[in-house]
């Protein structure tokens, strides 16, 4: 007993409920760091998800932008073997024959915008602006060499890897 209390003296109760308090809040802020744990396990999870989605879908884009843009030089290509007098394209008519078969609008402007880059880029194209039917259009222009080497552009192997491209020839197949 304490001093001057009485025979019912309220300190064992106020300490015991400080304890079952204690005990209390301790199974709280456990439970509570359990949680916090597990949202963090969850975040870093939907994170990881995240990061190897975007990783495969640039993977994707780069390889869908990479074969865009050997079409488009190789059109580039054959157009100035057949018409070595007007020997440019219309960037506009260009983007409508290669993405031909995309009927997304969002995904056709975001392929071109990364064809447009490497194509533009590239040493043996020329980039400017000519009157196209009537209209100021911005155009490339082929100014490659006569030798264009690499994978057959048609498909077929009737044309060699290397072979000579004859400027005046309209039946002649590049090689790219």
């Amino acid at each position: 007993m304490r001093p001057g209390s009485s025979s019912q003296d309220p300190w064992p109760d106020i300490e015991s409920k400080l304890l079952v308090r204690r005990n209390t809040s301790r199974t709280e802020g456990l439970s509570a760091d359990i949680g916090v744990r597990v949202a963090g396990i969850i975040a870093l999870l939907i994170t990881g998800v995240t990061l190897r989605q975007r990783k495969v879908t640039r993977k994707e884009y780069n390889r869908k932008v990479t074969r865009l843009v050997h079409i488009a030089l190789s059109q580039l290509a054959v157009n100035a073997i057949q018409h070595p007098d007007d020997p440019y394209i219309a960037v506009a008519h260009l983007r409508d024959q290669v993405l031909q078969h995309e009927f997304n609008p969002h995904a056709r402007t975001h392929l071109w915008s990364g064809v447009e880059r490497v194509v533009e880029q590239n040493s043996n194209v020329r980039a400017g602006e000519r009157e196209v039917q009537g209209e100021i259009m911005r155009v490339w222009t082929w100014i490659g060499g006569r030798f264009v080497e690499g994978k057959n552009v048609f498909g077929d192997d009737d044309a060699a890897a290397g072979q000579e491209i004859e400027w005046g020839r309209r039946s002649s197949r590049p090689v790219v």
